[in-house]
């Protein structure tokens, strides 16, 4: 929707949109698209087991990623 809307690009590099979203390093950073985020292809590996069974909430799981 919001790359309808004309307020994302599909080559939108993560760190512009979501400046919450940060990642380990700054080749992550500066060169993942959103539609590399979108296809799971940032090389970035699942963390599917974070959350399961965790005495955390999901802000505070979100915090800590």
């Amino acid at each position: 929707m919001l790359v309808e809307e004309g307020k994302l690009t599909w080559t939108s590099r993560s760190a512009n949109p979501f400046r919450r979203f940060s990642s380990y390093n700054d080749q992550l950073n500066n060169n993942v698209t959103l539609r590399d985020m979108l296809a799971h292809r940032t090389g970035v590996t699942r963390h599917d087991s974070i959350w399961f069974k965790s005495p955390f909430t999901r802000k505070e799981l979100f915090e800590k990623s």
